[in-house]
């Protein structure tokens, strides 16, 4: 901060400086003026004159522009740095809090989670409205309740998500993890956040993880089908979007990308099963007869 002020001050002397030179340069003009034997000369002398002052502050102006931006940057790393610090403090004063506090009773516990749902609420709809300062605080003010709330801590990553804070949707997911080590839906949302920075082996790494704890899902098996295509591993894809077949039958997103892999393959009898699948649950799907064909040109002899 220290260094930031003296020249904000700096910058606001220059300004007004300026201001007042332009303010009153008919009065500083006219102080040259008076030797002047002409008045048209002396109109024409005060135009050089001011247009003189005015490029010399446009110059100021765009002096000023530039040396700002290096102490704009430093300014925004600084908010940051306090931004995290500030983030610190407060889950210390928590769990600090957390330890002072006196044991609740059945009525209190009982307000409690009553006002860590209603923030939650609260927060859920403002981050459905796009509103993300409300949702962000409102997230926050529920962990403060309830250090453990874990939907809290998922909403609150979902808010950074969407203010394209990935970093601190991490931190936020991997802190999850480290309250409830079987958390699959963070696992999940880890997985997304590495797939869109292309950490293809990371993105892999946690969907297993969720696979294993919980592989109801189709959607997660085909996450993993992509990832996997990737890194190059297209058998471990097919099987990847065979199991998303086997989850959700009737899925033409999912039937459709099992024909594209096993085509891809080389796997003849399941791509012709699959497109049959596909034809009777979408027959107005335009790659159909493209399918159609790069089937009929595969070997019949397994790859």
């Amino acid at each position: 901060m220290s260094t930031i002020l003296p020249f904000s001050i700096i910058v606001l002397s220059l300004t007004v400086i300026i201001v007042i030179i332009v303010r009153k340069f008919p009065q500083l003009a006219l102080l040259d003026l008076d030797t002047l034997p002409d008045l048209e000369q002396q109109k024409k002398k005060k135009e050089l004159v001011k247009k003189r002052v005015e490029k010399k502050a446009e110059k100021k102006r765009a002096s000023l522009a530039k040396k700002m931006a290096p102490i704009s940057q430093k300014l925004k790393n600084f908010q940051l740095v306090f931004r995290k610090y500030v983030g610190n403090v407060e889950k210390t004063f928590i769990k600090e809090k957390q330890k002072k506090q006196k044991p609740q009773t059945k009525e209190q516990q009982k307000q409690q989670k009553q006002d860590v749902r209603s923030l939650m609420q609260f927060a859920s709809k403002a981050l459905e409205d796009g509103d993300l300062v409300a949702a962000e605080k409102s997230y926050l003010e529920a962990i403060k309740l309830d250090a453990k709330s874990v939907d809290s801590y998922r909403g609150l990553a979902d808010v950074y998500q969407a203010q394209d804070q990935n970093n601190e949707a991490k931190e936020t997911l991997e802190f999850i993890l480290h309250l409830d080590k079987d958390d699959d839906q963070s696992m999940v949302k880890l997985g997304d956040i590495y797939a869109e920075q292309s950490k293809y082996e990371k993105a892999i790494d946690y969907y297993q993880q969720a696979i294993l704890i919980n592989g109801i899902y189709a959607s997660r098996f085909y996450k993993m089908g992509e990832m996997m295509i990737k890194v190059g591993q297209e058998d471990a894809a097919l099987e990847a979007f065979a199991q998303t077949v086997e989850l959700e039958p009737h899925n033409p997103k999912y039937l459709d990308k099992l024909l594209e892999i096993s085509i891809i393959v080389g796997t003849k009898d399941q791509a012709k099963e699959v497109y049959d699948k596909l034809r009777l649950v979408n027959a107005e799907n335009k790659k159909l007869e493209k399918y159609k064909m790069q089937i009929d040109q595969m070997p019949s002899y397994p790859r």
